[in-house]
């Protein structure tokens, strides 16, 4: 049998195991999050799957009386498909505190994750199973860039973390590909497409009609066309609804859907205080690029230089995988974008440790001064927390921007090699 790929997540799983009763791993359809699961070899420990229809039918039956029937420790994969469940394990746990008693998946948080922290609290982890990252990918897990940006006190700092770094330029490829493990480790372009074919037809006829009225459906397939455009930028609700002919509410009611399955996530506008975070219009990142330009339209790097693309699934991918490393810090760490009432942007703020790092992404392999320019804003704002910023690029050396900026190598940054 072929051994998995290495997740990050491994080690905080296993760690959340000997702590918690329950641990709820959550994620987008085909991250993974079986496989990482069937990576507990626990003596005696069973697995279930409610894709089984027989285990989904006793467990909608009786779902207290399922659990109830459960000996030892157990793993209950997409547990959201059963709603009644969740209380059920509660009410066991409440019997039976035992550490790792419960591994449970799901692939949504509407249905019963909507209330995850209000059924489970004090009793379960919950843990996020993103999209491979290029660190994963390159078998290279425990890689973190964060640690460095966190730490570097300046400029020549950082600089000086990524001088020794010669990964190969990121492929415009690696964007079509995407970070589902099947897709991205086993398939060719054309098996590729057909795959993401299939899960977009997947999503829609089993996962969306438990989340909208089937009536909305055909609406709700050319929406979810329009956002995968849509990606990386602050999405115009307004335009949206116009284009697609629903209304604002449905529009934001959709998002909230693509949200509650893992496809994308609202990154917050950055702020000083969290009131005027929130005052303002959030970017739109789907997870995944390879799906995001699959239901684009995107088929090939030709395609993707003809849509001018390339530079938002850039700045997609990084920051999924931002997201991704930051989930694996210890301590509190946060993801923003900026942009001041001007115009002046950076792609993404990492707020961490008491620091604010800004950075900016660029799809080319060439930088020039002027690159800076939404860094040194920010900068310039926020001199006592934010030392340094960084400018993400598909170049191959790690060199100076300004004073006060770098340019550093994607794959470098990325993947760690």
């Amino acid at each position: 049998m072929k051994k998995p790929i290495g997740r990050r997540l491994q080690e905080e799983l296993h760690k959340a195991l000997g702590q918690f009763p329950a641990v709820v791993i959550v994620g987008a359809r085909q991250t993974g999050k079986s496989t990482l699961a069937r990576t507990v070899e626990e003596s005696g420990r069973r697995y279930f799957t409610f894709d089984d229809l027989s285990v989904l039918s006793a467990a909608e039956r009786d779902p207290s009386g399922f659990v109830r029937g459960l000996e030892g420790p157990v793993t209950l994969d997409e547990v959201q498909r059963v709603p009644g469940l969740l209380l059920a394990v509660k009410k066991e746990i409440d019997r039976d505190r035992a550490p790792g008693r419960f591994l449970l998946t799901g692939s949504a948080t509407l249905g019963p994750f909507d209330r995850t922290g209000e059924t489970l609290a004090g009793r379960a982890a919950v843990l996020r199973l993103r999209p491979l990252t290029g660190s994963e990918l390159d078998g290279n897990p425990e890689w973190n860039p964060l640690e460095a940006l966190l730490k570097a006190r300046d400029r020549d700092e950082i600089l000086s973390a990524f001088a020794r770094k010669k990964a190969p330029a990121l492929r415009r490829e690696a964007l079509l590909r995407g970070g589902f493990p099947e897709p991205a480790l086993r398939l060719g372009p054309e098996e590729r497409a057909a795959w993401f074919e299939q899960y977009r037809r997947t999503y829609v006829e089993r996962d969306v009609p438990r989340l909208v009225a089937v009536a909305e459906v055909p609406a709700f397939t050319a929406f979810v066309a329009l956002v995968a455009e849509e990606t990386a930028h602050v999405l115009n609700l307004s335009s949206v609804a116009r284009e697609i002919g629903i209304s604002v509410d449905t529009c934001r009611r959709w998002i909230g859907v693509l949200q509650a399955t893992f496809l994308v996530e609202a990154l917050p506008a950055f702020a000083r205080s969290a009131r005027s975070r929130l005052a303002r219009s959030p970017k739109l990142h789907w997870t995944d690029t390879g799906l995001c330009a699959h239901l684009a339209g995107v088929r090939d790097v030709g395609e993707l230089d003809r849509r001018n693309l390339a530079g938002a699934l850039t700045e997609s991918l990084v920051f999924s995988h931002l997201a991704s490393f930051a989930e694996g810090l210890t301590g509190s760490c946060r993801l923003y974008h900026y942009r001041t009432y001007g115009g002046t942007e950076a792609d993404l703020v990492l707020e961490g440790r008491g620091r604010w790092v800004p950075l900016e992404v660029k799809a080319g392999a060439t930088v020039s001064k002027g690159d800076a320019k939404g860094l040194e804003a920010f900068l310039d704002e926020h001199p006592q927390k934010a030392p340094f910023g960084i400018l993400l690029y598909n170049g191959d050396e790690a060199i100076p921007l300004s004073p006060r900026a770098a340019a550093i190598p994607l794959g470098a940054f990325l993947a760690g090699k």
